[in-house]
């Protein structure tokens, strides 16, 4: 392995680890940002059953839904790093001849999609049909027909948001994998003129 290569695997390996870091870092802050937001809605919505405050449990399906758009917000930018580390442990293995690093591309698949992880979300789909029910229940009982079919707009127009937000989540990190891949195999540098060429 002569200089140049050596310099390229030492850049490799320290842009990888600085994307795990940033990938560690952001992880633990999202889980803990959408259980305080669940236990916040969950306090709100038992107040307002209990003090039988109408216009708390009216709009709280809002508030739920903006704790899980933020979730996925910063997912989706996991993701997407994750795809983009998947890349650069395949091209230190390829240099190196060897399956050395292989935790974007075996184990963390495993983890996003293990039993633990569908409960979870199974559990976070409940609890957000919960609150829309019992906010239209609250708007069909106590306020106009207008309000509550209002209601039912911006709550639909939300669940479609949320679905395509989630489509869009499940394909970010094949589609940063590739678009990384892609770029990677061109010989043209990335933000140069597309007729420059790379000079020996």
């Amino acid at each position: 392995m002569d200089n140049r290569e050596e310099l390229r695997i030492e850049l490799l390996i320290k842009e990888c680890e600085r994307v795990g870091q940033v990938i560690s870092s952001m992880t633990p802050t999202v889980e803990k940002i959408i259980g305080l937001g669940c236990t916040v809605i969950a306090t709100g919505l038992i107040f307002g059953i209990k003090e039988k405050i109408d216009e708390i449990l009216l709009f709280l399906p809002v508030a739920v839904f903006g704790v899980f758009f933020y979730g996925i917000r910063t997912a989706t930018e996991t993701r997407s790093l994750g795809g983009y580390k998947r890349h650069l442990e395949e091209k230190i293995n390829t240099i190196l001849g060897q399956n050395i690093l292989f935790w974007e591309s075996l184990m963390a698949p495993n983890m996003h999609g293990s039993f633990a992880m569908k409960l979870l979300y199974f559990i976070y789909a409940f609890f957000l049909v919960l609150i829309v029910f019992i906010s239209l229940s609250t708007a069909w009982k106590y306020y106009t027909r207008s309000t509550f079919w209002c209601m039912v707009i911006i709550l639909l127009l939300l669940f479609i948001g949320l679905i395509i937000s989630l489509h869009k989540l499940y394909k970010t990190f094949d589609r940063t994998y590739q678009l990384v891949k892609k770029y990677s195999e061109e010989k043209r540098v990335i933000g140069t003129s597309p007729n420059s060429r790379l000079k020996d």
